[in-house]
């Protein structure tokens, strides 16, 4: 959807998707259909909003005011073991792809004000703000995925002891796409 008016543009993009996928391999070769589920790029709910305003009010004109504002859900993953021992790494009962990470919430936001030096020349001054509200935005896909970790109390016996991990779920680095709030500052002469 898209307005553009005198002093005033803005867009707005929002898409819903769903994609799905079998994984790499069966873990469970008589039942191929436990197996499917949400793909490593399923993100169902992506919104970006962006707008731009230019005034013609005298003490505001050849300024431009933009932003942009993103919005995505989280991407899923599988809860697995923490052991490669085990025959099957991936926990009995959870689906493939049971689980979703955290979204992704970015407000980035401008201001630029053009001089005219001469009937030629223009000096165009710009401010940008990134990621402007300073939003913890994780990598998708890089969360703790081990539900439990296992131990083998005993070598002689295939017996092993699974203990529920406390941080299963959590974001472990942020994205270094957004990073952290980020500010920069340039000049442009157009002739």
């Amino acid at each position: 959807m898209r307005y553009v008016g005198k002093q005033f543009t803005c867009w707005l993009a929002y898409t819903y998707s769903k994609t799905s996928d079998q994984g790499t391999c069966y873990f469970n070769q008589f039942d191929q259909r436990s197996e499917r589920g949400p793909s490593q790029l399923d993100q169902p709910h992506r919104c970006v909003l962006n707008g731009a305003w230019s005034p013609e009010w005298l003490p505001l004109r050849n300024f431009t005011f933009a932003s942009v504002v993103t919005l995505a859900s989280g991407r899923p993953y599988t809860a697995v073991f923490d052991s490669s021992t085990i025959n099957f790494s991936v926990v009995p009962g959870e689906p493939y792809n049971g689980f979703r990470g955290p979204g992704t919430e970015v407000v980035d936001f401008s201001v630029a004000r053009t001089f005219a030096l001469t009937e030629r020349i223009r000096l165009k001054l710009m401010g940008e703000g990134f990621d402007l509200f300073n939003h913890p935005n994780f990598q998708q896909n890089a969360v703790d995925n081990i539900q439990y970790t296992t131990s083998q109390p005993d070598d002689t016996q295939p017996v092993y002891v699974a203990t529920p991990n406390p941080t299963f779920g959590s974001p472990l680095a942020t994205s270094p796409r957004i990073g952290s709030r980020t500010f920069q500052f340039s000049a442009r002469v157009s002739f």
